[in-house]
């Protein structure tokens, strides 16, 4: 007992900790209409010098370069654009959720469902494998609200940077959390270049780099014999052009490998379509879910709301880690949590909160992508070998790897 309250205690404060606040270029991370309105203001009284002063700012924070004059010209242009329409959105009276000048600010709308988010292989997922479907029994029910980053310390959120690689990053946190919630490993880091490189065309799945995939395809790949090396093994590249599974790298597990049971199969159980359904699952673990994330890219925080974006053009993997129904399903006050992977630097350190809807399809379709996937509880490799005592991650932050554009 004193033990699970002893991590929830850490974890919470966690949570809190790492939360990135409203920086001077940066504008994440805003909570409330008090807060959204101040830098509608900040950002408004801005001149054009101190505009292009918070740009520089903003480039460096995130790690990007340009590679010509013209190229940081445009993306200023771009960035300028997408700052007005924060001011404008965010000067507003009784918003629900707020814009800000996030990781993707330098982009158009187009550049980024272009550059970031999936061009889906051609495989409706409702043709899945015949699966198990979780729904709850008449005796099941769950809290009206949870949260798995107050009761375990998550992995911190990763970044997929310029490449359509959330199928990757969804199916691989998914199994990383699960790790965390069932005690099977606390402090996971698998690699999710092994996804890109190997979860592929060429090795039988329809999934397919940084054009998109199935975090399906992750879970099923990753079942013993086969297993998920850790990050320093193989560190994210944001790239899968012209790279091959390679033998060296991924025959033998290394010390923090990580497998799916061989049984059952699939590795996972497939959600029913409703918001009962998916409150239940995530009361025992993380939930991967598909949704339309074009209209996410400024999203800064609040309770994002299904009016803005369609349920139609799914393109973007991400995993539920909690809710909260207090005000009862279907009020604009009742969201899932959902955990990204743009980086700590988007909406609510790296998170976001998004309407629940009482409805069979959901907000931005993510009851109806016919894919919400409880994986099976992830296991360690029985021959690992023992950690290396030099053994250091590669993931040095959440922007490691450098962006030219």
């Amino acid at each position: 007992m004193w033990r699970g309250l002893w991590r929830a205690a850490v974890a919470a404060l966690a949570l809190f900790a790492t939360v990135p606040t409203v920086g001077a270029a940066q504008a994440v991370n805003i909570r409330t209409e008090r807060d959204a309105k101040a830098t509608a203001a900040r950002y408004k009284a801005m001149s054009a010098n101190q505009r292009r002063a918070a740009f520089d700012e903003w480039a460096v924070a995130n790690n990007i370069t340009y590679a010509t004059a013209a190229a940081s010209g445009q993306a200023f242009k771009n960035w300028n654009a997408n700052a007005d329409a924060m001011v404008a959105h965010n000067q507003r009276s009784g918003n629900k959720f707020f814009l800000g000048v996030g990781p993707y600010a330098d982009m158009t709308n187009a550049q980024f469902v272009d550059i970031v988010l999936m061009k889906w292989p051609e495989r409706d997922l409702r043709d899945a494998p015949p699966e198990r479907e979780f729904r709850p029994h008449g005796r099941t029910v769950p809290p009206p609200e949870l949260d798995w980053r107050t009761l375990v310390t998550l992995p911190p959120v990763r970044n997929q940077k310029n490449c359509g690689s959330c199928w990757a990053f969804a199916g691989i946190g998914a199994m990383e959390i699960a790790a965390v919630v069932n005690d099977v490993y606390l402090t996971p880091d698998q690699s999710e270049q092994q996804a890109l490189d190997c979860v592929t065309g060429a090795n039988g799945y329809w999934s397919s780099g940084c054009s998109g995939g199935y975090s399906d395809d992750v879970l099923n790949y990753a079942s013993t014999p086969r297993f998920f090396v850790p990050e320093y093994v193989s560190p994210y590249l944001a790239n899968s052009t012209g790279r091959t599974c390679s033998p060296a790298l991924y025959s033998y597990p290394s010390y923090g490998s990580m497998s799916m049971p061989a049984s059952p199969t699939p590795r996972w159980t497939k959600v029913a379509s409703d918001a009962s359904s998916l409150m239940a699952a995530v009361a025992t673990g993380p939930v991967i879910v598909y949704l339309y994330a074009s209209s996410m890219g400024a999203y800064a925080g609040g309770i994002f709301q299904a009016s803005g974006c369609n349920t139609t053009a799914i393109n973007h993997a991400v995993v539920v880690v909690g809710y909260n129904a207090t005000a009862g399903v279907g009020s604009p006050e009742s969201y899932w949590v959902i955990r990204n992977s743009w980086g700590a630097s988007w909406g609510e350190g790296g998170y976001l909160r998004l309407q629940m809807l009482n409805n069979t399809v959901g907000a931005c379709g993510m009851y109806d992508a016919g894919a919400m996937f409880l994986p099976a509880v992830p296991i360690v490799p029985a021959n690992q070998p023992p950690a290396p005592p030099d053994r250091k991650s590669t993931r040095l932050n959440s922007s490691h790897v450098s962006e030219s554009r």
